[in-house]
């Protein structure tokens, strides 16, 4: 799912060389349902790695697009690759260097609607010149509680507390990684208003058999997990507790299991922009296989574009939609773009897609009738 993409004029100046051109994208479809999507006026912070070590808060403007506050820039005649991260929303985040981002202590100092939307990004080794795709998820695992209130009178629940679990760790930013602490916590759950289901963040982790404690009145009923679980990050975990006369209080635990989904909130749709024959760029040229640069539509109406810096020997290939589904490369026969056999267009073929020799590229791709170009505009 595509949000949007940043489609500045490169500029110089100074010691910097062209400026870093952003687009955003949620991960996966579950991204940002157990909150609310990325809106109007938050912000993104966004930290460049070495050699640029920089880093700026980005406006998510109307349309859903990133604007930097400051521009970022490839350093003059950059050769080194550089990773980025991003983190939403925007904390104050002051660093200029990609360090451990340390989420010790974070689920008491902000709130679970903090947590709740928290979604980080990284761009790995991106190729100067490249436009910078920031695909953002969740980083943390959210426990939901369904609470079947039986008991005689139906006595409200005064507070639903999760326990002998990790709720805090590093997050190392320039690997995506969460580290977690080696000692157990708890945290108090917030009571969803729609729905009235309880819930909690914790950190990922493995083995945990977290235990849940349920205050009604001056009676605690306790609730354990029967095998241990791993929590894994952007998954979230569901119990129904059943609270019944019989059930003992200060006694010992219940036992109840977990079901596990994507993270997803029923009662808060997401609004994003659908991925309609988006086509990228990937490969070499990209950094990996795996790292799309989108296109996107140029001054000629329908003709997407996309900027690069091509290594001799790189191989790319253009995708539809950031799948394998459709890809377009050479046709059969043609080494590279501009060779003898070349006439202009790209076949859905295993191939990959050459060029004559080295330098920056402008590359243009008309998905009617799948014209495409690569126009060399510098060394």
């Amino acid at each position: 799912m595509a949000l949007a993409a940043c489609n500045r004029e490169p500029v110089s100046g100074g010691g910097d060389g062209l400026e870093v051109r952003f687009t955003t994208n949620i991960e996966n479809t579950f991204a940002v349902k157990g909150g609310e999507p990325m809106t109007e006026g938050k912000t993104v912070r966004i930290l460049a790695g070495a050699p640029i070590s920089k880093s700026t808060d980005a406006l998510v403007a109307a349309g859903n697009t990133l604007t930097p506050e400051t521009a970022i820039k490839w350093k003059e005649n950059q050769a080194d690759k550089t990773t980025f991260v991003g983190l939403y929303p925007s904390n104050g985040e002051t660093s200029a260097t990609i360090t451990n981002y340390n989420l010790a202590d974070e689920l008491y100092q902000q709130d679970f609607d903090y947590h709740n939307n928290f979604l980080v990004a990284l761009a790995k080794d991106v190729t100067p010149g490249a436009t910078v795709n920031l695909a953002f998820k969740h980083p943390f695992v959210k426990i939901v509680m369904s609470i079947d209130n039986q008991l005689a009178g139906t006595p409200a629940i005064d507070g639903v507390r999760v326990s002998d679990v990790i709720t805090s760790a590093n997050l190392i930013l320039d690997a995506g990684t969460i580290v977690p602490s080696s000692s157990n916590g708890k945290v108090m759950a917030t009571k969803n208003a729609a729905t009235g289901k309880y819930e909690v963040i914790i950190m990922p982790q493995a083995d945990a058999k977290p235990i849940i404690t349920l205050f009604v009145g001056t009676a605690i009923f306790t609730f354990k997990v029967n095998t241990a679980t791993n929590f894994i990050a952007g998954k979230s975990y569901t119990a129904s507790l059943i609270l019944k006369d019989t059930t003992p209080p200060d006694g010992d635990p219940v036992g109840f299991g977990f079901s596990v989904v994507d993270w997803e909130d029923e009662t808060t749709p997401l609004e994003v922009t659908q991925l309609v024959d988006q086509w990228s760029v990937v490969g070499d040229v990209t950094g990996s296989w795996e790292n799309d640069l989108l296109m996107v539509e140029g001054t000629t109406p329908g003709v997407l574009e996309a900027d690069i810096t091509y290594n001799t020997g790189d191989e790319f290939k253009l995708r539809k939609n950031c799948s394998w589904d459709v890809s377009a490369g050479l046709k059969d026969g043609v080494s590279c773009v501009g060779d003898s056999n070349w006439d202009g267009h790209l076949a859905e073929t295993s191939n990959n897609i050459k060029l004559l020799e080295a330098g920056q590229y402008k590359l243009t791709f008309n998905p009617e009738g799948w014209v495409f170009t690569a126009t060399k505009t510098g060394d």
